[in-house]
């Protein structure tokens, strides 16, 4: 799942849980070895967008360093982090911002494991399989949500306009994360727009709504979990 400090308290652990994706199994793959490792290539060559394996994922937006806040962690970056980004001036400066911004969300700094980052780009390869309208993947209104908030509880699709209905259920949350109704449902409505889908904001389609943009900002900040560790980016 996605490391929320939240977690750390076991009163809130099992309401996120229930919020956040659950009961992928991933291979303990150590951090050093993903990160080290080399970009993902097509078969013409060229590094694949939008990967369906979770490892190739990460590679995808390891390919090109220049342009790594631009790939799929543009999700969960904070302004504060794209701030030192955007001062770097090479790749080895770069790759050493990388492992520090996953240190950051790492839960346990002795074990090479970084569970932040294998469950974030499982959910990337998710995304990039199940929606491959235009945008495609993690770029799409459902891809975006999928990848912050997980796989929903339940999913409603209306028969005449297919229109698609999101639940998220999470009983007590909405005091935290000012959920849309008591009970803790975070319902989530997409309106199909010709061969996609567009989040629904009452305004226009696109237009995302207050409450989902609440919740995604307390998850970006949530997954930090050592912020005070320092960033160095070498001589």
């Amino acid at each position: 799942m996605l490391m929320m400090r939240l977690w750390h308290t076991p009163r809130r652990r099992s309401l996120l849980s229930r919020l956040l994706l659950a009961g992928l199994v991933l291979v303990p793959t150590p951090a050093a070895t993903l990160l080290a490792a080399p970009s993902a290539v097509a078969h013409g060559g060229a590094p694949a967008q939008f990967p369906t394996d979770p490892r190739a994922a990460m590679e995808a937006d390891m390919a090109d360093l220049e342009k790594w806040a631009e790939g799929s962690v543009s999700l969960i970056i904070l302004d504060e982090e794209e701030e030192i980004w955007e001062g770097l001036e090479n790749d080895e400066q770069r790759q050493r911002f990388v492992a520090w911004f996953w240190a950051r969300r790492d839960s346990d700094l002795r074990d090479p494991a970084i569970p932040a980052l294998l469950e974030f780009y499982t959910r990337v390869a998710a995304a990039n399989e199940r929606f491959t309208e235009l945008p495609r993947g993690w770029r799409s209104d459902r891809g975006r949500v999928w990848v912050m908030f997980g796989k929903p509880t339940s999913i409603t699709i209306d028969p005449d306009d297919q229109n698609t209905l999101w639940n998220y259920f999470a009983p007590g949350l909405w005091k935290d994360l000012a959920f849309d109704n008591n009970y803790g449902d975070m319902n989530i409505r997409f309106i199909r727009v010709r061969q996609t889908y567009r989040i629904d904001g009452d305004l226009s389609p696109g237009n995302w709504p207050p409450y989902v943009m609440r919740v995604m900002e307390s998850i970006r900040q949530g997954l930090v979990l050592n912020p005070d560790l320092e960033f160095n980016g070498g001589s």
